[in-house]
């Protein structure tokens, strides 16, 4: 169901397809399942996935994304070149992804951030540490996000500042 939001969401870019497309499968392949036979059968296998995607999407894409990362679906990406997230964030569903991204965290065995759904992150931004960015988000180009944003806001600058709070068309049903 993932695959087929993220499918949707990047049908003209084909780079972002594959990626996409990998790295769904990629995580599917070397999930754990509860029987210990059968993750000791299935972990060569498991091994020779997890090394050729490395290496194509890790080293020559520079797409590093840890197939156990979770995101949501719909995930769209435009340039899907310099994305880096670490493999404990979370992205929420219908988040769009630019070139030169940095998600995770200020140090090692940190917290990462939590993100919500409906962002929109521009290129060459930064977002780290246990912060949790709300739902309909955007943020703009080259900002580093280092403390929490609230939902249906749009956020630019180094360090980053709310310029703008996102009106909503939610109707009170009374």
């Amino acid at each position: 169901m993932k695959l087929k939001k993220d499918i949707i969401n990047n049908k003209t870019n084909l780079k972002s397809l594959l990626l996409l497309t990998s790295f769904r499968t990629t995580s599917f392949l070397c999930s754990k399942t509860n029987n210990i036979i059968i993750n000791i059968i299935i972990f060569i296998p498991q091994l020779i996935v997890r090394i050729l995607y490395r290496v194509l999407f890790n080293w020559l894409l520079t797409f590093d994304v840890r197939e156990g990362t979770k995101i949501g679906g719909g995930l769209k990406i435009f340039h899907g070149h310099g994305i880096v997230i670490n493999e404990n964030a979370i992205l929420g569903s219908n988040i769009t992804l630019r070139h030169n991204i940095t998600i995770g965290n200020k140090k090692k065995g940190g917290a990462s951030p939590v993100i919500g759904n409906n962002v929109d992150i521009g290129c060459g931004v930064i977002i780290l540490g246990e912060i949790t960015v709300g739902n309909n988000v955007i943020i703009g180009a080259g900002s580093v996000i280092t403390k929490n944003i609230p939902d249906n806001s749009i956020v630019v600058g180094n360090p980053a500042k709310i310029i703008k709070s996102i009106e909503t068309n939610v109707k009170n049903n009374k």
